[in-house]
């Protein structure tokens, strides 16, 4: 691809990598909070996926194939199963997510 100066420029794929998982149970009543959360933010999602059997994990080994392309980071929340998460829970999540 030629660039406005006329010389050839290069383009370089970014790719967003981004989780929430939780298995909710609308019948339990209590709600989630953000301390039933293991979150991880930036660079710390690919380290702690690395060799193991996730979707991310497979994700990044399929991305880094190709030399094009720059994974991003932002941020991963896992919980096991509960109640649904509460807003202000989720919010923390989601505004810590967005700081970095």
């Amino acid at each position: 691809m030629l660039g406005i100066s006329g010389r050839e420029t290069i383009l370089t794929k970014r790719i967003l990598i981004a989780g929430c998982a939780q298995e909710v149970s609308t019948f339990n009543p209590v709600f989630s909070t953000y301390e039933d959360f293991t979150v991880v933010f930036g660079d710390d999602i690919v380290e702690r996926s690395a060799g193991k059997n996730s979707e991310i994990a497979g994700a990044v080994e399929i991305l880094r194939g190709d030399g094009d392309i720059e994974i991003v980071s932002s941020y991963l929340a896992g919980a096991t199963s509960a109640g649904p998460l509460d807003q202000a829970s989720w919010e923390r999540i989601h505004l810590n997510s967005s700081k970095r």
